[in-house]
């Protein structure tokens, strides 16, 4: 390497070392490296300008940070030469606060973190917390969206500027929560709860009530037990009937023959229930009232068929045919009354 220029005497004098290889600009206290006007205290200027810093005991850098035209590259030990529990970490007034290990896992307030974002919060009055705020939002904790681990309260999920949240599958809605505390499932939804409890009427299901004060405060009106039981405050389970909402209303046929040949069985359940029950069994009723009858697939817990069916009967028809059945008994019923009342007056 040619000397070109070497220049001193003071404390604003500069060295030039193959003019534009390298710069000290005393005037403005700053260091050029690939160039002779640096715009910063240290500049390194070039195609593809890197900074390293080598151990001692190798020749290859350990930490390496590099511009390469199509963004700009932190590397720890990029030729992974050192330790294979190489790290990155970020540490403020003295303390840690983030760390990025070799596997990948980035921890905030943990030098150990366990899964790919791990949030911790060394003190046990604090909450970890992850904020999201937009220009049109602030940017303080009642703010945009937070997901938050409360110290002693669980966790919580909240959308403060919002009317809404939504959960996807696939790049599609599935679910949506309204301001007002609606929620909708939308595509082919299906909404099991599984219970560990055997079943009985110890452990509720699903329980709604009226008169709400606050999330678990409210006066219990309607409830699904572990057996399959539904309860509600006063006995009433309606369907939409409204004319105006009808059309091509006629007197329904006779039932008289479907329901007198319709079998009324004892029996129990295979599985969580061994009381015996009163009802009717599908395949049976198919034989006479198909209608009646409908079947789901079978499927795994993947959602797979498994190319079976279990077959249900629609009990709320079958109780409006049997009404049907009693008005013609009931109209039988007066005409032979008729008949005796007429014979006994002759």
């Amino acid at each position: 390497m040619a000397l070109t220029q070497i220049t001193t005497g003071g404390v604003d004098d500069n060295i030039n070392i193959d003019s534009n290889t390298l710069k000290v600009d005393g005037t403005n206290n700053r260091v050029g490296i690939g160039t002779a006007s640096p715009g910063h205290n240290l500049e390194v200027k070039g195609s593809f300008p890197d900074f390293a810093i080598v151990d001692s005991d190798t020749t290859n850098d350990k930490f390496r940070i590099l511009h390469n035209g199509g963004g700009t590259q932190l590397m720890v030990d990029p030729n992974n030469v050192g330790p294979n529990a190489s790290y990155f970490l970020v540490s403020v007034d003295g303390s840690e606060k983030m760390r990025l290990d070799s596997s990948g896992n980035l921890g905030i307030g943990t030098s150990s973190p366990a899964t790919d974002l791990h949030i911790h919060t060394s003190s046990g009055s604090s909450n970890s917390e992850i904020l999201l705020t937009n220009g049109d939002t602030g940017a303080t904790a009642t703010d945009g969206f937070k997901i938050a681990l409360n110290s002693g309260e669980g966790g919580e999920i909240w959308n403060y500027e919002n009317d809404y949240i939504r959960f996807g599958t696939n790049n599609a809605e599935r679910m949506r929560i309204t301001s007002g505390g609606r929620m909708y499932l939308y595509g082919s939804p299906n909404l099991f709860i599984s219970n560990t409890a055997s079943a009985g009427t110890s452990q509720v299901m699903i329980a709604a009530g009226h008169s709400a004060t606050s999330v678990e405060s409210s006066t219990l009106s309607f409830r699904v037990y572990n057996n399959g039981n539904v309860q509600n405050t006063n006995n009433s389970y309606g369907a939409i009937s409204d004319a105006k909402l009808k059309e091509n209303i006629v007197s329904a046929n006779s039932q008289w023959d479907d329901i007198k040949d319709i079998r009324v069985r004892n029996y129990n359940f295979i599985e969580g229930q061994t009381h015996t029950q009163l009802g009717v069994v599908a395949q049976e009723v198919e034989t006479v009232s198909p209608g009646l009858v409908t079947e789901s697939p079978d499927r795994d817990d993947d959602g797979n068929d498994l190319g079976t069916v279990t077959k249900s009967v629609n009990y709320s028809v079958l109780y409006m045919k049997a009404v049907k059945a009693l008005q013609e008994a009931m109209d039988r019923i007066e005409t032979l009354e008729a008949k005796v009342a007429a014979l006994e007056a002759g």
